[in-house]
């Protein structure tokens, strides 16, 4: 039996082709997707009788679906997470805790959140970078223009002052 797509490709030739897939392409949900990210720091954080820290977090926001009726799914996550210290880190606890809440944004008000603990990787590094798979921040709605931003809340080791607030800049909004 001859193969379906060989039939196609003698018929339609090599052009032909290109431009079939290119609509299958076009066609496919993930084409539809949209979405936008954004890449912000923190100052560096003062740790005492450490290297200070500097916390780079990448969000994304974007749609993931739709359905009938007009209902859309976004999303919001963290996709990258980077630090650095100014010098050689010897050991010890640098943060009793700090993590990242995420929030899904719609006409500047928060619809969805997610809370993302990232103390352990923080105390056993000097510097890293990784490709997390955070926790999503979701929401399905009718509405369109959507944003995603976070808040780094971190409480360092040994400094008595409890937690310290870090406003991430939010990603460009999408529809």
């Amino acid at each position: 039996m001859r193969s379906p797509i060989r039939s196609t490709t003698r018929s339609l030739g090599a052009a032909g082709v290109i431009a079939a897939l290119a609509v299958a392409v076009a066609a496919s949900p993930a084409s539809a997707a949209t979405y936008a990210t954004k890449s912000s720091s923190t100052p560096y954080i003062p740790l005492p009788g450490k290297p200070d820290v500097k916390i780079t977090a990448e969000l994304r926001v974007q749609l993931t679906d739709t359905a009938p009726g007009g209902y859309r799914w976004y999303s919001a996550d963290m996709i990258h997470l980077s630090w650095d210290g100014s010098s050689f880190f010897t050991g010890g606890k640098r943060f009793n805790d700090v993590y990242v809440h995420l929030q899904l944004k719609h006409g500047g008000k928060v619809k969805a959140v997610s809370d993302e603990n990232i103390t352990y990787d923080l105390n056993h590094s000097e510097q890293d970078s990784k490709y997390v798979n955070s926790n999503d921040a979701e929401i399905r709605t009718k509405s369109t223009y959507w944003q995603a931003d976070a808040v780094i809340y971190a409480d360092v080791a040994d400094d008595g002052k409890g937690y310290l607030k870090y406003d991430l800049k939010a990603t460009p909004t999408i529809k």
